[in-house]
């Protein structure tokens, strides 16, 4: 039965409750924190955007908890959270359970946290809260459900073992951390993770989960007071245990003694470069924690030394050095992609830059400046979605603490070039690490320098309305032309941000095969430099508003967007037009995207999943102009030159092509200011060609291609509903329950795959997708068959099919608690749903689907599959893939 606590509560009640909330977090907006008497923190995050609240447990356990012996125990029992309970006995009523709350759900095990989480709508926190009690407190940890978890576990172990960079950071961990790699291994041991008994299971939560171990953590439409209430009545009697780290103390990592050089050899085309050190600790020197991101976003910004030495010289794609943040020795990496013809000079060069990372010239005093403010204004975005800040929150907890993390701006503030300097003398510069180079048995016969390093060549192992709902008045629409171009503007007067995407109509649909990715080096190149600012100035720009440049290529358009923070809007948005407008092309430009391009390509192709998505769309779609890879072929990319880049800009933003979608704190009338001197100067142009339908989908066209993976990739594509149909609702609706169904049928009583789902898309034309990776093809894609079928034949029950909307429009509305979210989404239903209202309309009809039109919505897909398969073709009978 529904129950929701009352908010009417006594002065005297409401006063004594927050007196005892702890003020130390007050800079934080809406975050307040007080501790049960059994030690449990109750953190509270007041965020009222949107209708929701996140219910988040933290545990300060993981990796770092783990001697050998119980290598992946952490994430097991993250597996095992999501069983049955004393309450809910079963896998299958606990998912029903979630359904009916509406409820979205994760669980992330990470280094030195584990944490679990549901967002929900607010209206449901009493009985989410004791639904999270139940799951928490009560666990049965059943050895059939046990048995029956392990291959999954395992086929998330596969899944990870057919991405080659999984082997390369797991084998350069391997020897980082010697004696300790298991502590810092969170996925785990295959031989732990298969022969793990539920009396380890019960001992590890006898130790770890215990509540002053823990955090209760409330974020979104939450009242404190509400909130401290339900932790008491819920979890206030959870009794106190002794400190697990007094009873098991966690060893520290020995220091390494020398630096050594792996070669791990995978089937892959370019050659990526990993270097990693042991790193502070967040609580024995949190100084260089501090020194250690500012360092890492300087180095980062185009316009460093670093990254003009090593990646606008094209010595790398692309280089990363970060630090993890870690009380138990966090890792510091360098992540870095180039050519096998490369790698040298790119690997020396890398060297040469460590060297001088500590001289007093290597960066400006604007540069140290401009770092620390923009690493400050990524903090006030991630704020702004409290789905995910409380995320970070239960981070912060579980690591530095509380304190660290309400300190965290102001310390940043205070670093100084002397900080930085002993940081990199301290755990850089000629300090002992760990090189790990993947690249493919060819390209390491042609390095030398590689000739006296270890081989590692890995085996793997096998397994058998977000609208409708916004809070506040200031949350108003408007619809207007400036010199012809339509402007949609969501008003959000208390948003500390902006963002400003433009859709250029056209996208996928109106390219050739010869065009493919160049729409994708167009945008890459204008974010980089424009007429107005050339490439030093722009990176500095942007970094001292605090604004980003991104982009996407959709069927239907490429978006590309400006994030700027609302103080700096006016020379943000000076910045953005002058690259939407008038980007500067140069060959020197056009080579640096074009090689990052290609690098991506050859990373989708060596990623299972992401190469399945184009063999999908090759079965599905064929030559159909949809189909094609945003980023294009090697070969057409590689013939671009400036002139096509020219060509096809001026082709792209004219008056008739150009809708721009605008969201956060910004006023109509400076909004138009804005625009009318830009878009007045622009040519009517002419629209593009409405698209094309699709031929061939009466009959299918499977798609096979044989490579060596521990288990089988399947993906099958289907013609799907428009969008703007009045029907599409229920179609959403309807593939989310069959994919619930297959993630029940498949994984849940079947276990034969980690990975099972569902889904239609927004696209012109539409599509839908069912998809498995399994290891048993033969037995998983009959019952993918016979769910579907059971679906158009059984009708569901109307509980079923509300607590299912529920879930699935908490799911829409998360994806539109920020102003970059709600614009790309206002933006695509224009263009592909007949008008940006479809969104509030859909978040409304989920509401009102009946059973019944489910049941015809599935009876009216899942035909014509065209199914994509990579992997062990001798798995797959092909008879079977003619099924749907």
């Amino acid at each position: 039965m529904f129950r929701h606590r009352s908010r009417r509560l006594a002065v005297a009640l409401v006063l004594g409750l927050l007196a005892t909330a702890s003020s130390l977090y007050a800079e934080i907006p809406g975050l307040s924190s007080k501790v049960l008497d059994n030690g449990l923190e109750v953190i509270v995050i007041q965020n009222s955007a949107v209708p929701l609240v996140t219910v988040e447990i933290a545990v300060h356990a993981g990796g770092f908890v783990e001697p050998p012996e119980l290598d992946g125990l952490s994430h097991l029992y993250e597996h095992m959270f999501f069983k049955g309970n004393a309450e809910i006995p079963t896998q299958e009523g606990f998912l029903e359970k979630m359904q009916e709350l509406g409820a979205v759900w994760n669980g992330t095990t990470s280094e030195e946290l584990v944490n679990y989480y549901f967002t929900l709508p607010s209206n449901r926190l009493w009985e989410g809260t004791e639904f999270l009690r139940d799951a928490l407190l009560k666990p049965l940890f059943r050895r059939d459900e046990l048995t029956r978890e392990r291959p999954v576990v395992l086929g998330e172990f596969d899944r990870n073992e057919a991405n080659p960079n999984f082997h390369l950071f797991r084998e350069v961990s391997r020897v980082l951390w010697g004696e300790t790699f298991s502590r810092k291994n969170v996925i785990g041991d295959r031989t732990v993770l298969a022969t793990a008994t539920r009396e380890q299971m019960l001992l590890f939560r006898e130790n770890y989960y215990v509540p002053n171990n823990s955090a209760l953590l409330f974020s979104g439409d939450v009242d404190p007071v509400e909130a401290f209430e339900l932790a008491e009545e819920f979890f206030g009697d959870w009794p106190r245990a002794e400190d697990p780290f007094d009873k098991f103390p966690v060893p520290p990592h020995a220091p390494l003694a020398e630096s050594s050089t792996l070669a791990v050899i995978q089937p892959v085309e370019r050659v990526t470069l990993n270097v990693s050190w042991h790193g502070p600790g967040m609580k024995e020197d949190p100084p260089a924690t501090y020194a250690a991101d500012v360092l890492s976003f300087i180095l980062s910004q185009p316009n460093s030394r670093w990254n003009r030495r090593l990646v606008e010289s094209g010595l790398f794609d692309f280089t990363n050095l970060f630090y993890l943040s870690q009380v138990h020795t966090g890792p510091i990496s360098l992540l870095a992609a180039t050519s096998a013809d490369r790698f040298e000079a790119a690997r020396d060069a890398f060297w040469s830059e460590i060297a001088a990372l500590a001289s007093p010239d290597y960066f400006s005093d604007e540069e140290l400046e401009y770092a620390k403010k923009q690493l400050e204004f990524s903090e006030l975005r991630n704020r702004q979605r409290p789905s995910s800040f409380t995320h970070t929150v239960a981070f912060w907890w579980a690591t530095g603490g509380l304190e660290y993390y309400e300190n965290y701006i102001d310390d940043l503030r205070a670093v100084t070039r002397e900080d930085i300097r002993r940081y990199v003398e301290q755990y850089l510069e000629n300090k002992p690490s760990v090189t790990g180079v993947l690249l493919s048995e060819e390209d390491l016969a042609t390095i030398e320098s590689l000739a006296s390093a270890d081989v590692v060549r890995p085996q793997s192992g096998t397994s058998g309305t977000a609208i409708a709902a916004q809070r506040g008045d200031d949350a108003v629409t408007e619809e207007f032309e400036v010199a012809g171009v339509p402007v949609i503007l969501r008003q959000l007067s208390s948003s500390p941000t902006v963002a400003v995407a433009a859709f250029v109509r056209g996208g996928l649909n109106d390219t050739t095969a010869s065009d493919a990715g160049l729409e994708n080096l167009i945008w890459s190149v204008a974010a980089k430099q424009s007429q107005k600012y050339d490439k030093e100035s722009m990176a500095t720009e942007l970094t001292r508003l605090g604004a980003a440049l991104s982009h996407q290529i959709q069927s239907s358009a490429s978006v590309f967007t400006l994030d700027a923070i609302a103080d700096n809007v006016g020379p943000s948005l000076d910045l953005f037009f002058d690259a939407l407008v008038h980007p500067r092309f140069s060959d020197e430009e056009l080579d640096l995207a074009r090689e990052r391009q290609l690098s991506a390509l050859a990373t989708n192709a060596a990623d299972p999943d992401l190469y399945l998505r184009r063999l999908s769309a090759r079965a599905h779609l064929g030559d159909h102009p949809s189909g094609l890879d945003p980023l294009g072929e090697r070969a057409t990319v590689e013939s671009f030159g400036v002139d096509d880049l020219d060509r096809r800009h001026d082709e792209l933003i004219t008056r008739s092509r150009l809708l721009f979608v605008v969201t956060g704190g910004i006023d109509r009338s400076a909004l138009q200011a804005a625009l009318e001197p830009v878009l007045s100067r622009l040519p009517e142009g002419a629209p593009p060609s409405p698209p094309r339908a699709v031929s061939g989908l009466e009959e299918t066209s499977p798609v096979l291609e044989a490579r060596d993976l521990p288990t089988v990739y399947i993906q099958g594509a289907f013609p799907a509903v428009d969008s703007a149909s009045p029907d599409f609702a229920a179609h959403l609706l309807a593939h989310r329950i069959l994919s619930r169904e297959l993630f029940e049928e498949i994984r849940t009583k079947r276990n034969l795959a980690y990975a099972a789902a569902a889904a239609v898309s927004r696209k012109v034309p539409n599509s839908g997708f069912v998809y498995v990776t399994t290891a048993e093809p033969n037995e998983a894609l009959p019952v993918i068959r016979d769910t579907v079928l059971r679906l158009r034949e059984q009708p569901l029950s109307a509980d079923e099919v509300r607590h299912t909307a529920e879930s699935l429009r908490t799911g829409l509305l998360m994806g539109t608690q920020d102003p970059a979210g709600l614009a790309l989404a206002l933006g695509t239903y224009e263009l592909n749903s007949g008008g940006w209202e479809r969104l509030d309309q859909v978040l409304m009809e989920l509401t009102e689907i009946t059973p019944a039109e489910v049941q015809r919505a599935l009876q009216s897909s899942v035909r014509n599959v065209d199914f994509a398969v990579l992997g062990d073709l001798s798995k797959v009978d092909p008879e079977l893939l003619d099924s749907l």
